[in-house]
């Protein structure tokens, strides 16, 4: 039976001892006259002394938050001359007023009136300061609620030892009034709001620590089914970004529905808004992720810019965001109001450089929302395109020396992945392409060919799929992606993509246009790192001539197929047809700032190989020795590209005579590569037999022994006794042992 309490609220509940549950609007009290005690905590235990107020039930299933917790009683301790006011702000569902909560009943004893009043609206404040007013004078129980109110603020006004919860304020102004007024006492603010809040005490609440999102998590799944199987609950947390509401939200699903934490992120992944919106049954509607952020994004979209951002940010990874990434969204004042405005609100963390979302809040952000007016499905696009072509303008940085231009690209890889992973690999639109494209094409010319790979053919398909497989577009996806085939040694698939790419682009395009021209050089390159140098000698001449027909001997352009023309000679067999173009190819660089440039210094090694083939070290020596200088300088002393033209150097120095140079340059070779490599590397092992061989030449036949059975053993307990090196060594000790150095008398 429903009686009336004396200060007019309904009174649902009665305990044996008098106490009282109290019901007006949204508030649900436990309690008139007691507070019931709490486990211990950092605080000391839970009071069990009767006192005057009103809170919400006490949460059994409360976890962690001790550091919070002592932050707290030290700002409400700290001595004032005034009200202590104390604002408890973060992300909406992080667990403020679960804090507040505890931190209340925890501390009730040291007041003489602890009242809590949801704040979430002006009305809802001004309700629940009328329902305190006739809690503390009856007979205001039938004046207006604004006079109701008023006599609320007188009391608070007069008296001292109290302290007043107002849970999850929207704006600061709507406490104003009341603060003003106040010169006593204790309040306690919740708030999503982190900025506006003047002189008052602020207290920045984040995710829990992983460690005790999982025993929330195990708490709350397992009061309502002790058996539930918890199996990757850590990974769900990490999922969750280990935020209280969204874990609880799960294990009460977990529970009710007796599906798994794998399960359930497999039904997060794949709808997201339905698993934001779930509750149990029987469960709080208002209490959701969903419903939580909506409250959010009305406030916050008040400015479209703030949505069209918020938007724009979900396809990001949740951290390290350059503000840079936003620039062509509106002028500066306008992105720094719109991103101000989402910070307000907690909904993003903002510094000088970078931003960071929660990725909950980026989930619900991403995924449209039919009635809602926030997430309609063609904004959404819209903003995935805009956060694609964004990346795609970061990684076509100018100036990559520079170390901010640096950053900012290796930070658009991050998030070109994260972007990418988001979207399924038949839903790409032109600009995903475009960004998968650009990946791939960084990747396979950074060094990481084999990742390309799968981004590359992703972008082939998408456009063949959207504008036609012989659309430009779709063409250097193809040929990019014959590219990173033959750089990751898959020659197979290499030619076969490149002989498709080369007849599209002759059949459209026609046999002389230069993307032809450019498809004909890489299908050549392929063929020769398969071994058919006939072909590709074919393909090459066929490249030299149309690049020498279009820009003359003495273009750079040229350059390319002369140098790789050349090489595919000597490695045919044929270095008298190679040595003249190599002449030509250097003659043409003459009186050009060209030094450095690494085609020119390919060339020049190249050229000694070539030299070196038929037995002319003496011009082979000069090239190495220009091109080790400059590989020095540009890659450093023990790069390995550095290390082996060192090697070739001295290979050249010993076959023309100059054996104590060569000697030297065979001991730099072996220091380099013990230092990156270590001493048992078949490569180390490899310099050590040059270098045993190279003293034997000279007559020291001590030092080449000594050498020679210092690493025996290491060659054969890591390369095996039949490696090839393991060979050489036995070979050449036994070749010492029964021949005199070539220098003995």
């Amino acid at each position: 039976m429903v009686d009336e309490a004396e200060d007019g609220s309904s009174v649902v509940a009665r305990a044996s001892d008098g106490a009282a549950v109290l019901q007006a609007g949204r508030d649900i009290t436990v309690h008139v006259h007691v507070i019931p005690s709490q486990p211990s905590s950092p605080l000391g235990p839970a009071p069990a002394v009767s006192r005057r107020g009103r809170l919400p039930g006490v949460l059994d299933l409360f976890v962690g938050r001790d550091v919070e917790l002592s932050q707290l009683e030290a700002s409400v301790a700290k001595p004032s001359r005034r009200t202590v006011v104390v604002v408890i702000h973060g992300l909406g569902g992080v667990g403020k007023s679960a804090l507040a909560n505890r931190f209340a009943h925890l501390r009730a004893e040291q007041f003489s009136l602890v009242w809590w009043i949801c704040a979430d609206s002006p009305a809802a404040f001004t309700a629940g300061l009328a329902v305190l007013g006739v809690f503390l004078d009856p007979q205001v129980a039938d004046r207006s609620i604004e006079q109701q109110s008023e006599s609320a603020i007188t009391w608070l006004a007069s008296h001292d030892g109290w302290m007043l919860v107002l849970d999850d304020l929207a704006n600061p102004g709507d406490a104003v009034m009341l603060l003003e007024w106040l010169w006593t006492g204790t309040v306690v603010i919740t708030s999503r709001r982190a900025t506006g809040w003047g002189s008052a005490r602020t207290l920045r609440l984040d995710e829990l620590p992983r460690d005790q999102a999982v025993e929330l998590l195990t708490k709350v799944a397992r009061c309502a089914r002790p058996h539930a199987d918890l199996t990757d609950a850590d990974l769900l947390c990490r999922e969750l970004g280990n935020l209280p509401l969204a874990i609880e939200q799960a294990a009460s699903f977990l529970a009710s529905a007796a599906v798994t934490p794998s399960r359930y992120l497999e039904l997060l992944r794949e709808q997201p808004s339905r698993m934001l919106a779930a509750r149990s049954k029987g469960g709080d509607t208002q209490r959701t992720l969903a419903q939580v952020w909506r409250v959010a994004l009305d406030s916050v979209v008040a400015s479209p810019l703030a949505g069209m951002v918020l938007r724009v940010l979900a396809w990001f990874a949740p951290s390290g965001i350059p503000r840079s990434f936003l620039d062509s969204l509106g002028d500066e004042l306008e992105i720094c109001d719109a991103l101000s405005r989402l910070a307000t609100w907690s909904m993003i963390g903002l510094a000088e450089t970078a931003i960071s979302v929660h990725p909950l809040v980026q989930a619900a952000a991403r995924t449209p929302e039919p009635t809602g007016p926030h997430r309609r499905s063609g904004d959404i696009a819209i903003s995935r395109d805009f956060a694609a072509d964004a990346i795609v303008r970061a990684l076509h940085q100018g100036d990559r020396d520079k170390p901010s231009a640096a950053a900012l690209v290796q930070a658009a890889l991050l998030h070109a992945r994260t972007l990418i992973d988001r979207i399924a690999s038949d839903t790409e639109t032109a600009a995903t392409c475009r960004l998968l494209n650009e990946l791939g094409t960084h990747l396979k010319d950074n060094g990481d060919p084999t990742a390309a790979i799968g981004y590359l053919a992703r972008a082939h398909r998408g456009r063949e799929r959207i504008v036609g497989r012989d659309h430009p577009d779709t063409l250097d996806s193809l040929h990019d992606l014959a590219h990173a085939y033959r750089l990751s040694g898959d020659s197979a698939n290499a030619i076969h993509h490149g002989e498709i790419t080369l007849a599209s682009r002759q059949r459209v395009l026609g046999r002389g246009h230069p993307d032809t021209v450019t498809s004909r050089h890489e299908l050549a390159r392929a063929l020769e790192s398969s071994g058919a140098l006939d072909r590709a000698i074919l393909l090459y001449e066929a490249v030299l001539t149309s690049r020498v027909r279009q820009f003359g001997f003495d273009h750079s352009a040229a350059l390319d197929p002369l140098n790789d023309l050349a090489r595919t000679y000597r490695s045919s067999g044929d270095p008298v047809r190679a040595v003249p173009l190599y002449g030509i190819a250097l003659a043409s660089l003459e009186g050009r700032r060209t030094d450095g440039h690494p085609t020119v210094v390919a060339l020049k090694i190249d050229f000694g190989h070539a030299c070196c083939s038929y037995g002319d070290y003496s011009k082979a020596i000069p090239l190495y020795e220009s091109a080790l200088v400059e590989r020095e300088r540009d890659l450093g002393r023990d790069h390995p590209d550095t290390v082996d033209l060192r090697r070739h150097l001295a290979l050249a120095c010993g076959e023309s005579g100059e054996l104590r140079r060569a000697v030297s340059l065979y001991e730099r070779v072996l220091e380099s590569r013990r230092r990156v490599l270590g001493d048992v590397h078949p490569d180390t092992l490899g310099s050590s037999c040059d270098l045993a061989h190279a003293c034997w030449i000279v007559g020291d036949t001590g030092r080449a022994i000594l050498i020679c059975k210092s690493i025996l053993v290491d060659c054969r307990r890591a390369l095996g006794p039949h490696h090839p090196t393991s060979n050489a060594v036995i070979a050449l000790l036994s070749h010492i042992s029964d021949e005199p150095s070539p220098r003995e008398p």
